[in-house]
């Protein structure tokens, strides 16, 4: 299974969506079936992250893989060609 390990940005952009959806450490690690010292320690870059675990939080937090492993800046899930999310073109 491949494993990204979080440098301190992407640490920063997971607690930031954290902090933003008003959850918990103990919440999210409890969304995630994890023990919330498990959790800690990926906000604090300790622990490699699989990438059925970067799904997950994607899926948690509503944005993109892309945009929680920090290869965009831009959340938005599913873009299109035209550079809309399909929930935008509904």
């Amino acid at each position: 299974m491949n494993h990204k390990k979080l440098n301190k940005s992407n640490s920063h952009r997971l607690k930031a969506l954290r902090l933003e959806h008003n959850y918990t450490q103990q919440k999210v690690a409890e969304m995630l079936s994890v023990a919330q010292s498990t959790y800690s320690n990926y906000e604090s870059s300790d622990l490699n992250i699989s990438t059925d675990l970067w799904f997950k939080f994607a899926s948690i937090y509503t944005v993109s893989v892309d945009y929680m492993m920090g290869l965009t800046n831009d959340p938005r899930r599913y873009l299109t060609s035209d550079g809309l999310s399909i929930a935008e073109n509904d």
